[in-house]
């Protein structure tokens, strides 16, 4: 009896992991067709994913929606639609966009707070563009309170992630050691830079 529910078992995670592996290699599919100016055959190969709950293809689909890729028209509030479920899901990029969106107010009323929390949580996942629009945000204080050593640590760990944006601004802004020190803290314990962003997540 043990073994047959063990078998079972088994066999349900293979074919969990099989749809798994089916659901990414379509996703890869789209996305070498939107890399090929197809946006038309992509958005047919992530809308059903999407529509399943997947994340990562509602990402893409929000992608889709936001560039005004060939063969998908730009829609502001579809892009909005679909970013916010990859955001919900947990995806950091998704996250990042919706971000965008809410500061941009595309597809939806310009809401810098909004922007400000959804930045904060890819943040929290090491997103290196929400990092720097966060840290940029931070360091004039817009939409919040100014916190200009913060805002700089951050950007510094945006820099450190690939982000050519913080990378230029830091140019631009020079040395600060307290910042970097600060840096280095949040990226030894993850928790601190939780609890300097929490009023930023609720």
């Amino acid at each position: 009896m043990k073994r047959s529910w063990l078998g079972a078992l088994a066999l349900l995670v293979a074919l969990g992991a099989n749809a798994a592996d089916g659901q990414d290699a379509r996703i890869a599919s789209a996305r070498r067709l939107i890399d090929a100016g197809d946006g038309h055959k992509a958005l047919r190969l992530l809308l059903p994913a999407a529509r399943q709950g997947d994340p990562d293809a509602a990402y893409w689909l929000g992608r889709l929606y936001f560039y005004d890729q060939a063969g998908v028209a730009r829609n502001d509030r579809e892009s909005f639609r679909w970013f916010s479920r990859a955001a919900q899901a947990g995806h950091a990029g998704g996250q990042y966009k919706l971000g965008s969106l809410y500061y941009l107010g595309r597809g939806t009323q310009r809401d810098v707070r909004q922007a400000l929390r959804w930045w904060a949580k890819a943040a929290l996942q090491g997103h290196p563009e929400a990092l720097n629009n966060l840290g940029a945000l931070l360091s004039i204080g817009e939409g919040i309170e100014a916190d200009p050593e913060l805002g700089l640590a951050l950007q510094m760990m945006a820099a450190q992630g690939g982000s050519e944006a913080a990378q230029q601004n830091l140019r631009n802004k020079g040395e600060n050691e307290a910042a970097r020190s600060l840096a280095r803290q949040f990226v030894e314990r993850p928790e601190l830079l939780r609890a300097r962003l929490g009023k930023l997540l609720d």
